[in-house]
């Protein structure tokens, strides 16, 4: 992870009015935001944030897409989905320092818009009560939103799961069904065969 090099860029309130997240904030709050705003850049195939570890910083994608995935708690990896200009995470480490929930990795070099805890931290202080209700909803929307695409991953794994392993059932049932018939049809034989020898055998010879 690195900072883009060259002069410091001071980003529009706009682009950063595309995160559910900051768009309860007024144009001026936004405009003091993007103030400190830092730039970065990521390579492809290397994370942004990994499960499991601690961040005080929210990204906005500006140039390239990331990649999004956790595992559960039976270590399975689920693919949340892939992020790309304008779309932001990372939201709830500006609130509470959280721990990543997921693994945020770049697909392709990329460029994220960085906004560092502490510094929108000095926003929120000057927001009113109305507003700061409006934040916890935006966040609160996206969390939701974010539990349900992960529901709806499980799901349709666990689902995929069960399919294969009723068809693994379904095969093994067929098989044994006719390793049985392959060993029957030559024990019927013999059966059969010594059964008429044992008749033979019974039976009074001929003089």
């Amino acid at each position: 992870m690195q900072s883009i090099p060259g002069e410091k860029t001071v980003f529009t309130p706009n682009i950063l009015r595309h995160s559910l997240f900051l768009s309860a904030f007024s144009e001026k709050q936004l405009a003091v935001i993007a103030e400190g705003a830092m730039p970065i850049s990521i390579q492809a195939d290397q994370a942004v944030l990994r499960q499991g570890e601690h961040s005080a910083v929210m990204y906005i994608v500006i140039k390239g897409r990331v990649g999004v995935d956790r595992r559960d708690t039976n270590g399975e990896l689920i693919k949340l989905g892939e992020l790309t200009l304008h779309e932001s995470f990372g939201e709830s480490a500006l609130l509470g320092r959280g721990i990543c929930r997921a693994t945020v990795t770049a697909l392709e070099d990329s460029e994220f818009l960085t906004i560092d805890r502490n510094h929108f931290m000095e926003v929120v202080r000057q927001v009113s009560l109305e507003e700061m209700i409006d934040i916890f909803s935006a966040l609160g929307a996206q969390v939701q939103l974010s539990s349900e695409i992960e529901f709806e991953q499980t799901l349709t794994r666990r689902t995929l799961a069960a399919q294969m392993e009723a068809e693994k059932q379904r095969a093994l049932t067929e098989m044994v069904a006719g390793v049985a018939h392959e060993i029957n049809t030559p024990l019927g034989a013999i059966n059969a065969a010594v059964s008429i020898m044992a008749r033979e055998l019974a039976a009074p010879k001929e003089v």
